[in-house]
């Protein structure tokens, strides 16, 4: 039973990123995965709660890629190349919209995204702040707290097509402009 959940949430998480989630209904879903609408109810009670696991399913896998590349390469600078090259591949795949959609449709599932931007990811960056202090790769009158809480600021600003519409702006661009942003302020000159 619970493979065949991961398998709906798999199959929900391509077609939301595809088509955004308020383009796709519950009937759209059953048909494309090959069950009934009653075989999706059994599994989800409502729209709101695929979308909360289709979340959770991300952001779990988020948190497991971000734990590999860490332990993987100690250099906190490589580490931020990582973390940004696997971000930017995510959100190549995903519909500039759903950020916004998520926020204004869906908000148990938005609040799911906020508490790990501002815990899961706010952590890491302290973290990687942290070790870069201590490496010699960082400023060292850096606020690990304050400059992370900036950071995890740019996410949802870079996202938002009324500070950066899209048909001015790439976000490929925009995600590697940030970043850059970033490392030039906390960088030493080591």
């Amino acid at each position: 039973m619970e493979e065949r959940k991961e398998y709906m949430v798999e199959q929900a998480t391509q077609l939301f990123m595809q088509f955004g989630l308020r383009g796709v209904t519950m009937e759209d879903l059953a048909r494309e995965m090959g069950v009934s609408k009653k075989t999706l109810y059994v599994h989800f009670t409502d729209k709101n709660s695929l979308v909360e696991a289709v979340v959770e399913s991300f952001l779990n896998q988020h948190k497991a890629a971000a734990e590999t590349l860490f332990s993987a390469h100690p250099n906190p600078i490589d580490q931020l190349w990582g973390i940004a090259g696997a971000i930017q591949t995510q959100l190549q795949q995903v519909k500039p919209s759903l950020y916004l959609e998520l926020r204004r449709h869906f908000p148990s599932a938005y609040r799911l995204f906020e508490a790990y931007r501002h815990q899961s990811i706010r952590k890491q960056v302290v973290q990687n702040l942290s070790a870069g202090i201590e490496q010699g790769w960082y400023r060292t009158n850096l606020n690990p707290e304050i400059v992370s809480m900036i950071f995890i600021q740019l996410m949802p600003m870079k996202m938002d097509p009324s500070i950066f519409p899209a048909d001015r702006f790439d976000f490929q661009t925009l995600h590697r402009e940030m970043l850059m942003y970033h490392l030039h302020g906390i960088c030493s000159l080591q």
